[in-house]
């Protein structure tokens, strides 16, 4: 983009800047219906006639259910419906990140020449698996519950989203022990090292960094919760703590005594442990506490083993009154909307506590109950859609959603696979346990949910503007290297060229059913005109960069920057 970037873009860009940070609450939605394949649309959507969905609606579902839609997945959602889509997605076996091409160097320290690899992986699987649903609630949990590469290992990193893939659709309780004992989990929050004091070990000292956090960010909280989500409070209106620092000391107790498995199938002085394996109980009774201990009222009995006194942790949490709104409210934020009613919530929880079948943290009863829910799918007409539903479109999803649009099979990468991710959110890196956002984040100046606000903004915005420059470059002079790099990743550039040297029309065209379901706002579409006449008259910029200019022209504003 070069000059034309700096200088041009960012003085037309900066009024769609302001909109897209402003659209959560006055985005206009566009009316009607869509079609029911890859067409073009003058600015209404039309309902298909042989589709039981909308073209529209089945877009909407694809925007929550994966990391945006494509052209394969609307048809899919079309032909099947939503509750049997579902129902095939929880079928389908947990697609993996493998390690083992960069194994040897993705033991070494975070920052090393494997990085750059890593950080492609998971974007790959967000593109291309088939596994779609399974990969965003995964993503969900991964935004709660946090590990991160500026300290943990990239290969712990890697069998982190694994183990979240191969969970995301078991039970909660499973997902709670399975984090208690990941090591990655147990690095990052040192319960590897959590042991009490003793004769055997007198400088040693519970640990309680892990203790917290699994009560305050992975499950309960710190505020005691009614059913909808709402704080419960005391007499004097004050919100009731769910827990006090000596509970928080004890649950450290109840965790002591986790250690590595001892198989190591990796070389190099680094593998100590297989981070695709659960941390073990030690061998060593002096590294966990046989004490009795007491947490939130629920006795540990004395004489427990390590195993015993977790199991019975993870039971106390997950029959805790708060662990279902809290969990409700995270799923409904990451999947559907920022600022859900009390009501969704509410009908939510009530999902977790009883999937039908008595069962208690079903996250397939969770996930269905999600995006099922009236609230989640009145937006399904654009007439129907409430005034705050939605959610803006971070900038991760905003990244997978633009290579899929443009039908891409995996995240494009320089000849050696390697990846140099833009934006404000790469995978697994947030710098603290609170990730990038916390679920209770509200919009500047209002108590309205808007979590995902606090990363869109100005640098984010900038950095939209370019995103398809921002990769390690391609050593053939003689070709543009963000176009190879598409072609290579399957990317339909051709479909992209081609629509631009027709017309700004043609180009809004191809747009359409890819990026606004089906249909893009005349406003947007005037603007697209008068941006492409003026590329067109830059024959000094490759005919790709001017293509890319506009579409990410394009995609900055709330018509796509927010997902409604």
């Amino acid at each position: 983009m070069g000059g034309f970037s700096v200088l041009t873009l960012k003085r037309l860009v900066r009024p769609l800047c302001l909109a897209g940070l402003m659209g959560f609450f006055s985005m206009l939605v566009a009316c009607s219906d869509g079609p029911n394949s890859w067409s073009f649309s003058k600015g209404q959507v039309q309902a298909p006639s042989d589709a039981k969905l909308s073209y529209y609606a089945a877009a909407r579902f694809a925007d929550q259910v994966a990391f945006g839609p494509n052209a394969a997945l609307i048809a899919d959602i079309q032909r099947k419906g939503y509750s049997a889509w579902i129902d095939e997605q929880f079928a389908l076996p947990a697609s993996q990140i493998d390690p083992s091409p960069k194994i040897n160097q993705l033991i070494d320290a975070p920052a090393n020449d494997a990085r750059p690899w890593y950080e492609a992986q998971f974007p790959h699987h967000a593109i291309g698996a088939q596994d779609q649903l399974r990969m965003r609630v995964a993503w969900s949990l991964s935004q709660f519950l946090v590990i991160s590469d500026g300290k943990v290992f990239p290969i712990a990193a890697l069998e982190w989203a694994n183990m979240l893939q191969r969970l995301a659709f078991s039970n909660y309780a499973q997902i709670l022990e399975a984090v208690a004992t990941s090591p990655a989990m147990g690095w990052y929050l040192d319960n590897a090292w959590n042991r009490p004091k003793s004769e055997q070990c007198t400088w040693c000292a519970p640990n309680e960094n892990f203790a917290r956090e699994f009560m305050q960010l992975f499950s309960i909280g710190v505020i005691k919760l009614n059913q909808d989500g709402s704080a419960k409070k005391d007499s004097a209106g004050r919100p009731i703590e769910t827990y006090q620092q000596r509970d928080v000391a004890d649950l450290a107790r109840v965790l002591t005594g986790w250690t590595w498995t001892k198989d190591k199938p990796y070389a190099g002085k680094n593998a100590w442990t297989d981070w695709g394996k659960p941390m073990v109980a030690s061998e060593y009774r002096h590294e966990h506490d046989w004490g009795e201990k007491t947490v939130m009222g629920v006795r540990f009995a004395a004489g427990q083993t390590a195993t015993q006194d977790l199991a019975q942790a993870v039971a106390m949490l997950m029959a805790h009154d708060n662990i279902a709104p809290f969990i409700a409210l995270r799923m409904i934020q990451h999947l559907v909307m920022s600022n859900p009613s009390a009501a969704y919530v509410g009908r939510v929880a009530a999902a977790f506590k009883n999937n039908g079948q008595g069962q208690r943290g079903d996250m397939k009863a969770v996930v269905r109950a999600v995006l099922l829910d009236e609230e989640a799918r009145r937006g399904d007409n654009p007439q129907a859609s409430a005034r705050g539903d939605g959610k803006l479109r971070e900038p991760f999803q905003f990244q997978m959603a633009l290579w899929r649009g443009l039908s891409c099979k995996r995240l494009p990468t320089d000849v050696a696979g390697n990846a140099n991710l833009a934006g404000s959110q790469r995978p697994f890196s947030p710098e603290t346990v609170f990730s990038f956002y916390a679920p209770t984040d509200t919009a500047s100046g209002t108590s309205i949910l808007a979590p995902e606000q606090r990363l869109v903004h100005e640098e984010e915005f900038k950095g939209r503007l370019g995103i398809h420059l921002n990769w390690s470059p391609i050593m053939r002079p003689e070709e543009n290297a963000s176009q190879l790099s598409m072609s290579d990743a399957s990317c339909d550039v051709e479909g992209l060229l081609s629509a631009y040297r027709r017309s700004a029309n043609a180009f809004a065209d191809y747009l359409a059913p890819r990026f606004f379901r089906g249909a893009i706002p005349a406003t947007l579409r005037l603007e697209l005109s008068k941006i492409h006449e003026h590329l067109r008259q830059q024959t000094w910029m490759h005919e790709f960069d001017q293509a890319t200019s506009l579409l990410s022209y394009a995609l900055i504003g709330p018509s796509f920057g927010v997902i409604r």
